[in-house]
Parts: structure tokens; sequence; C-alpha cells
């Protein structure tokens, strides 16, 4: 998989090479195998690009010049998880772990996402001149979640 990410192979590349590598594969041997490969692939990908997002502001930080936090940023729709919809615009220090309220969620709390399987949401660099700026918003960004839980989001696709 690290070949493969390196390389920036595609999900299907990644996924048709960890089941060309498992032994035995078939759905005898690792009964739904493809999806899991997909969804383990999938959750690993957007762990480490996330992670690297983190690494990135934390040596921002440490350059002394400028403090930012990271910010969680779903994708916010009518399939949108409760976990991603509740976390939404959530601001941490770089250091410190995002609250996870909603479900499906992996943990209560945890550094980056992906925060649940087929999470979509991401981190964000987020300072307070940002709020001064106009456009989105934490308090935008919260309204939208808020809208979308009263709404009713049916929560099955990625947040």
């Amino acid at each position: 998989l690290q070949t493969g990410l390196l390389q920036g192979e595609s999900f299907d590349k990644l996924v048709s090479r960890l089941m060309d590598a498992t032994p035995g594969t078939g759905a005898s041997v690792w009964r739904r195998g493809e999806v899991s490969a997909e969804l383990a692939t999938r959750r690993l990908v957007i762990t480490a690009e996330n992670a690297s997002k983190q690494d990135a502001l934390r040596e921002l930080n440490a350059g002394g010049e400028v403090t930012v936090q990271k910010q969680a940023v779903a994708v916010v729709g009518q399939n949108t998880t409760d976990c991603c919809l509740r976390v939404h615009g959530q601001l941490r220090d770089v250091d410190k772990p995002f609250d996870l309220t909603g479900t499906p969620r992996f943990a209560d709390q945890m550094m980056t996402p992906g925060f649940h399987w087929r999470c979509r949401t991401s981190i964000a660099m987020h300072h307070p001149v940002f709020e001064q700026q106009g456009g989105l918003t934490t308090a935008s960004m919260r309204a939208a979640a808020d809208a979308q839980l009263a709404r009713g989001s049916k929560g099955k696709g990625g947040g």
C-alpha cells in the first residue's frame, strides 16, 4: 500500500494490490474481501492525509510566527453522518483531539478524521483572522450543519 500511495495510485488499484497479495483470495476465504479491502484502504489514505496536514500545522506553530488551530470540515448534505454534522466546524489546538458525539464513530475522541467508515471529513488550518474575512466562518459552518441535522440527515454516506 505504501508504494501505491507514494505513486498516487487510485483506490481501485490499491484494493486490487491488497487483494492480489492476500493468499487464497476469493469469497470463500475472505467474505466481502474486496469491500473490506476498499474500506480499509480508504481509511488508511484518509488518515494519512489528515495526519500529514496535522503535522504541517504543528510545524507551522513551531516556527513561532503564527499560531493556528485545526478545524473539522465535513461534506454537508443529506447523506452526511450525524457524527460528521456534529463535528463540522469544531476547532481544536493542533495537539488536541476532536470531541465526537454523533454516530457512527470509531471513538469519542480522535486527533484526525476518518471518524468512521467512508468518512469524508477533513481537517483544515484555522486562524482567528479567517473569522473576520467573511465567507465560510465557523458560525456559518455550524449553521449549515445544524440546518442539516434539523432536516434529518440519512447518515448512511460519509461525512
